[in-house]
């Protein structure tokens, strides 16, 4: 089986955005069809047992109302109980009198305040149950329905695509053979900016894919780009992308007694690009055909500079 090292940027950068539960980019549709499914286990088992939870909710509220009057009937009696001690004296006259004061004007209204809290908040709950339990259950559920949602986001985004576009191409390249060494994500800057085209204007690149064996080296490029996108994008070509990729490579792979010969591949993972004879060194691939591209590959790299190199290109993925 063939020797891969590091993770695709786009698989990396798509897991950064979701749960932990998620380690690789294949479990982000499992995560969400299995978060999916509880929930409608869950919002089923919640509105099964609705009557049974308004019945609960119901006798909450009578036991707070029961309460409450008990605690109104009790500071009634104190102030009865006080009142009757008036006549024993003057002095027992005022203290009662400042003890109804405190009952009727703190005590009494203090506690009445919060059993009236108590039962407005059940009112409101057994409102909601009986005619919004949606509300309740999503209130409830709320973190879980985020997740889901931030899911159903990602899976929307073009980085979730080019993301599954470059997994189906570590698919594929990991059915070669183990003399194959597979690079993923390499990033490059090199020490000086370089002519291209006649212009000192290339410094770095990144690379999706750098495949290393006997056969040569070979720098892939992946896009999973529609016909719509791809007719439409005005910014750099993907051919020229590859190229630029491919001339940053071969600087940092040469020495002064060696410089390894580079194969760069734009793979068009839709099968819609073409090759542009205005990027002759590029070469246009697709899934079906990728491996076999990289195998005919004859370049008859010795062992010794294989090692070379695979050690060298160790260093330029991310951790």
């Amino acid at each position: 089986m063939v020797i891969v090292y590091g993770i695709s940027q786009s698989e990396r950068s798509v897991i950064g955005q979701t749960p932990e539960s998620v380690k690789k980019l294949a479990d982000v549709d499992k995560v969400h069809k299995k978060l999916s499914s509880e929930l409608d286990s869950s919002k089923k088992k919640f509105i099964e047992s609705l009557p049974e939870q308004i019945k609960k909710n119901e006798e909450k509220l009578d036991e707070i109302k029961k309460n409450k009057k008990i605690i109104h009937d009790s500071y009634d009696d104190k102030i009865k109980q006080l009142d009757a001690k008036k006549a024993k004296g003057p002095f027992q006259s005022v203290l009662s009198h400042v003890k109804i004061a405190t009952i009727k004007h703190y005590s009494k209204p203090k506690e009445m305040r919060q059993m009236q809290r108590l039962e407005d908040n059940q009112n409101t709950t057994l409102h909601e149950l009986q005619k919004n339990p949606e509300k309740i259950f999503n209130n409830f559920f709320k973190e879980e329905r985020d997740e889901i949602q931030k899911l159903s986001s990602i899976k929307k985004t073009p980085e979730y695509k080019g993301a599954k576009g470059e997994v189906s191409v570590l698919e594929r390249l990991s059915q070669l053979s183990n003399d194959f060494h597979v690079f993923c994500d390499v990033q490059i800057q090199l020490p000086k900016y370089v002519s291209y085209r006649g212009q000192k204007n290339v410094g770095s690149a990144q690379m999706d894919y750098v495949v290393v064996s006997t056969h040569g080296v070979v720098m892939i490029e992946v896009k999973n780009w529609s016909t719509n996108f791809y007719e439409q994008h005005k910014g750099l070509s993907p051919h020229e992308q590859t190229e630029r990729a491919g001339l940053v490579l071969w600087i940092a792979l040469k020495t002064w007694r060696r410089s390894p010969k580079v194969t760069s591949i734009l793979l068009s993972v839709q099968n819609n690009m073409r090759f542009d004879p205005k990027y002759k060194h590029v070469f246009v691939s697709n899934l079906s055909q990728i491996n076999f591209d990289i195998q005919k590959r004859n370049d008859n790299l010795p062992e010794k500079e294989v090692e070379r190199i695979v050690n060298l290109l160790k260093k330029f993925v991310p951790k």
